[in-house]
């Protein structure tokens, strides 16, 4: 049984929603927003995981100050 989700706010730092047969999850962290999404036939234990690790690497890259502007300015180091 999956857990879904029509709303959101900051108390669910990350969320899961079925959207037309796939997994969509999703973290805000200010102005910016992180998005995985897959098939419905994948667990979504381990794509939060997957976004979890993605969102602490450019925390590590933007020393912690994970804002749209920085994100911005060092766009090519994240995407490296």
């Amino acid at each position: 049984m999956r857990v879904v989700i029509q709303y959101y706010s900051d108390d669910w730092p990350t969320n899961v929603i079925m959207f037309e047969c796939n997994i969509l999850i999703y973290k805000f962290v200010q102005e910016l927003h992180f998005f995985v999404t897959r098939g419905d036939d994948k667990n979504e234990l381990i794509l939060a995981t997957l976004l979890q690790g993605f969102f602490d690497a450019v925390a590590l890259l933007l020393r912690n100050n994970v804002d749209k502007r920085e994100a911005l300015e060092h766009l090519d180091l994240i995407l490296l």
